[in-house]
């Protein structure tokens, strides 16, 4: 192990050359090579860093190494890395949606079209992902001049039922005055008026 070990060929012929060369080398401490004295520390650094790192002995897998956990082990082992879904069109599309409901130059989409990931701003009722949200929240709340949410669309049967009431309630204010002006005799009451106030309507529809 002290000795040094001849390399092949004539690499170092003025070494061979020289008997007392020989006794000047310096076999290195990681492959056991002789060289110079003052070559030795720069090969030490070269070798060191070229030399293959030892491995970490782990016990619980020479343990079960010949055993049906061997086989358990390398199973459970496989990493399976989850497929991230890229959703990026549609956080693009929800994105310009946002931009332009805050000019007010389209109407809102219904929730359904909006990312589910994105939170609504109780205070102008835009839409941000969960970071932003967390920033503009707080700063929003303070905001004097904002302009006002967008308004939720509505439904066509809530639309036609408000018609409908209204139109009921206008018949009736017509009919209340008609039978006003009728008890005061400014003008006569015909049975198409009787017959079509909503108090005889809706006695007609009970009687049935």
């Amino acid at each position: 192990m002290g000795q040094c070990r001849k390399k092949k060929g004539n690499a170092e012929p003025h070494l061979e050359e020289d008997p007392d060369a020989a006794h000047q080398l310096i076999p290195c401490d990681v492959c056991y090579r002789c060289f110079a004295q003052d070559r030795l520390e720069t090969h030490m650094r070269v070798c060191e860093n070229k030399r293959p790192q030892r491995k970490i002995f782990d016990m619980s897998q020479c343990r079960a190494r010949g055993t049906d956990l061997e086989e358990f082990m390398k199973t459970n082992g496989r990493s399976k890395t989850p497929v991230r879904k890229n959703n990026w069109r549609q956080r693009h599309e929800a994105f310009i949606q946002t931009m332009r409901q805050g000019r007010g130059s389209v109407p809102p989409q219904s929730a359904s079209n909006l990312n589910s990931e994105y939170v609504s701003c109780p205070h102008c009722g835009r839409r941000f992902a969960p970071g932003p949200a967390e920033r503009h929240i707080p700063k929003c709340q303070n905001i004097r001049s904002r302009p006002p949410p967008p308004k939720q669309p509505h439904s066509s049967s809530a639309t036609t039922r408000r018609k409908i009431t209204n139109t009921i309630g206008t018949i009736a204010l017509l009919m209340n005055y008609i039978f006003a002006a009728h008890e005061m005799h400014l003008c006569p009451l015909r049975r198409d008026h009787w017959l079509s106030h909503p108090y005889c309507v809706f006695k007609r529809i009970r009687n049935t």
